[in-house]
């Protein structure tokens, strides 16, 4: 059985895919940080990145093809203030995403500290998931942005650099490409 109009518009269908291709984008970021740091960074495992970064992104392709499907079957509805609304919340979040990531990474980078960069950016990077599980009503992005905190935390815990590294990047990198997958199979 097919997705149907009826169980997601157009518009979700849409912003799961494009949510979900973002969300591998940085997955493969954050996998491969975490690869670099054990020094693993290997053909075999570029290949293995490549392989599930390329599935995920056909994966949401096809969602964003279906959404275009049910667009063109409805009725074209002229865009409403709360998706004007919404957009401009998403820009705001994005600007409390980014600026704390570039003022921390210079201020930890000045004291000293590079090697907390990755956690504290875990820290942040989870914490906007908060806001967008409200924006967009999906509340597996509460999961996401815990799961991302958690990693931190843990992260934060362990003296040995590289270990801290490695299990940063590769934790995020697993619970993004994780969220991207759950969003792009569930069907309502």
């Amino acid at each position: 059985m097919g997705i149907t109009s009826t169980l997601v518009p157009a518009g979700a269908l849409q912003g799961r895919a494009i949510g979900a291709l973002i969300m591998t984008g940085f997955g493969a970021i954050w996998m491969i940080s975490g690869a670099y740091a054990l020094r693993l960074l290997s053909w075999e495992i570029w290949l293995v990145i490549a392989l599930l970064t390329g599935l995920l992104c056909l994966m949401a392709w096809q969602r964003l093809q279906r959404a275009r499907e049910i667009a063109s079957t409805s009725a074209a509805v002229p865009q409403s203030q709360s998706i004007q609304d919404r957009r401009r919340r998403f820009g705001m979040v994005m600007a409390f995403e980014w600026v704390p990531i570039l003022l921390t990474a210079v201020v930890l980078g000045r004291i000293g500290h590079p090697e907390l960069i990755l956690p504290a950016i875990a820290v942040i990077v989870g914490m906007h998931f908060i806001p967008l599980a409200k924006l967009f009503n999906v509340s597996l992005y509460y999961w996401t942005g815990g799961s991302l905190v958690l990693i931190a935390v843990v992260s934060f815990a362990i003296g040995h650099q590289v270990l801290r590294q490695a299990i940063t990047g590769l934790g995020c990198g697993l619970s993004l490409w994780l969220t991207s997958a759950v969003l792009l199979l569930r069907r309502g």
